[in-house]
């Protein structure tokens, strides 16, 4: 018996390592520094612990039309409904990089979404994540850029979350973590 249960997690193991490494490579090419491919390896991770809470998180390339807020909603909402009721799940985000929006091309645009008993169309909340590292965001010009870009995309009702390039070297999984704390939190409830 303990000789087939080794066997069996054996094989469990390497499929979950042949899964990241899919994940990774599907939307490595989207990252445009390595600071955000740390953060992409962080929500592939996140991803794989999303199934013990009752949530599914999908990491995609981004598609040129998504940047029509429009369009993603009834793209995303479809797909919401779809998985709904097809398996159940209720609570989901998609998690896409280097997506447009408006004139900004975001590191991570994440869209959480959550079908309520209540709502015909799921409950909805955007998050961009920004990793910003010292080549790119160091100067006074860029420190405007990205506080003028953050004004959008508030004014947009996205939520921004910035990393340094500092903290992300030092500990991708914290970082990653504190974005799926923050979509847990919508998932339960907690925000909008």
């Amino acid at each position: 018996v303990t000789e087939f249960l080794d066997a069996v997690e054996h094989e469990a193991a390497q499929a979950a390592r042949q899964r990241v490494r899919y994940h990774y490579l599907r939307c490595e090419a989207h990252c445009e520094s390595a600071i955000e491919r740390l953060m992409l390896i962080g929500f592939i991770r996140c991803a794989r612990t999303a199934q013990d809470h009752n949530m599914r998180i999908v990491i995609t390339k981004p598609h040129a039309n998504w940047s029509d807020l429009g369009h993603l909603n009834q793209q995303l909402d479809g797909a919401m409904r779809v998985m709904a009721a097809d398996v159940g799940v209720t609570r989901m985000a998609w998690i896409m990089p280097q997506a447009v929006v408006g004139d900004y091309r975001l590191d991570f645009h994440i869209r959480c979404a959550r079908q309520l008993p209540e709502r015909s169309t799921p409950h909805h909340v955007d998050l961009a994540v920004e990793c910003d590292g010292q080549d790119f965001h160091g100067t006074v010009e860029q420190t405007h850029a990205d506080r003028e870009r953050d004004r959008f995309l508030t004014a947009h009702g996205f939520t921004v979350l910035r990393f340094t390039g500092t903290e992300l070297w030092r500990d991708p999984a914290g970082c990653a973590q504190t974005v799926f704390d923050r979509i847990t939190r919508f998932f339960n409830g907690g925000e909008r």
